[in-house]
């Protein structure tokens, strides 16, 4: 199908393709996150909200599908209509912890700091981690303590004042943070720093203080990478899809 999108001479031959074809495509998800990214790549983000959107009535029951389509709501800035898929996915997964960290981050985003840092506060005091036996999310909670520590001291509201005095500002020249949607998958962060030094899962901290967070190798994310004092150059940032224990309907990794 996206070689007939592609073949249309103009963005909105194109889109009238798009309504030809899209009954063909209904029971193949992640035929409109490819042709929502079409429209993208054409700065029609328009055209591309129109048609991701159409998956909230189609596959809402599908939580990997509404997860990769809460990343491109974020991505277009439109927190509200995140917020609501993100609910949606925490209905479907209450026992991941990345649902509540995904629906904290967009009330984050869109202003929402009380919501934010209720749900965020779950993750950092271990009260989901106690059912997670299998030890698929350890790590998390460290990623959310940075998150937390951030959302406290990035208001200087009176309600916030206990949060700061217990979460500390953490103090970094940047962070590296890659999620993904679906289960069973292991997803790599590399960071190669201006020394031509690479951090990754084998390697979790450089010369210089950068340092890696575990490696997830069968939940959905996240891992980060954060240095304090970062060293003047470039740094190069990579993932890499190391491997998936299961055959997905919805398509590759988001």
């Amino acid at each position: 199908y996206m070689q007939y999108i592609n073949e249309q001479i103009s963005v909105e031959e194109a889109y009238k393709a798009y309504l030809r074809i899209r009954e063909n495509y209904r029971n193949t998800p992640s035929f409109f996150l490819d042709i929502a990214e079409f429209f993208e790549k054409k700065n029609r983000i328009d055209i591309a909200l129109r048609i991701s959107t159409n998956l909230i009535e189609i596959e809402l029951d599908n939580h990997e599908l509404i997860i990769a389509l809460g990343y491109k709501l974020e991505q277009y800035k439109k927190y509200d209509l995140a917020i609501y898929v993100y609910k949606s996915v925490l209905e479907l997964r209450p026992e991941h912890p990345q649902s509540y960290r995904d629906l904290a981050l967009a009330y984050k985003a869109n202003g929402d700091l009380d919501e934010a840092a209720d749900l965020l506060l779950k993750i950092v005091n271990g009260d989901l981690l106690e059912k997670d036996e299998e030890e698929m999310y350890y790590g998390i909670e460290q990623i959310a303590y940075v998150e937390l520590c951030h959302l406290a001291h990035s208001s200087k509201e009176k309600r916030f004042k206990d949060l700061r005095k217990t979460y500390k500002a953490i103090q970094t020249d940047f962070r590296v943070v890659v999620d993904w949607n679906h289960g069973e998958t292991d997803l790599d962060l590399y960071i190669k720093d201006p020394a031509d030094e690479i951090v990754y899962y084998g390697h979790n901290t450089s010369k210089h203080g950068g340092r890696l967070s575990e490696d997830m190798t069968e939940g959905y994310g996240p891992e980060s990478f954060s240095i304090k004092k970062a060293q003047k150059g470039d740094y190069k940032i990579s993932v890499d899809y190391f491997s998936d224990r299961v055959q997905k309907i919805t398509g590759p990794a988001s």
